[in-house]
């Protein structure tokens, strides 16, 4: 695939650090969200869509979100119970249902669940005493940006999350899945 038959797909890759390598794509990030937040927050949106009283069971989970094994689920909603976020109906109708309604529970109380506090640079991270703290002018841009990444987790709620469209299918994926 020639960039240059496809003006808006070669704005797109570099707007979006994509890489147009014989119609393989790589996609590279400035900073990478884990899986387990990234699907945590899929399954947690899931469970915001169901009506009170509804469970929504891992198998079921696993089928809508089509590439998360039910094992892997399971590692997710953990702490998420364990914090009391969502909790668990045994059974053979059983399932996990929010404990909260959606529009109470913030991104930033989801991801700290699931990953900690929020950290653009290793030395932001919880514990960690930076070599070059007090000498190091780019510890002021890690530290705004991740107050602002931080309010806007703050103010994004799960119903928020929930109610936005799904996006239009991207021509750079297959199968609306990103390819490896």
């Amino acid at each position: 695939m020639e960039s240059k038959d496809y003006p808006l797909l070669d704005a797109i890759c570099r707007y979006d650090k994509i890489r147009v390598v014989n119609s393989d794509f790589k996609f590279m990030s400035l900073f990478e969200i884990p899986q387990t937040v990234h699907y945590g927050l899929l399954f947690l949106t899931l469970l915001a869509e169901k009506r009170d009283g509804e469970v929504l069971s891992l198998a079921e989970a696993s089928e809508k979100l089509g590439v998360v094994s039910i094992e892997y689920l399971e590692q997710i909603v953990m702490p998420l119970r364990q914090q009391g976020l969502i909790i668990s109906q045994r059974g053979r109708n059983g399932g996990y249902s929010l404990t909260k309604k959606p529009e109470e529970i913030t991104l930033g109380q989801v991801i700290e669940m699931l990953d900690g506090p929020v950290a653009i640079a290793a030395c932001q991270k919880v514990g960690v005493t930076c070599p070059l703290s007090g000498y190091c002018q780019s510890q002021v841009l890690w530290d705004r940006m991740r107050e602002r990444i931080w309010e806007t987790l703050c103010d994004m709620t799960l119903a928020d999350l929930a109610a936005l469209p799904l996006p239009y299918a991207c021509p750079l994926l297959v199968n609306n899945q990103v390819p490896s």
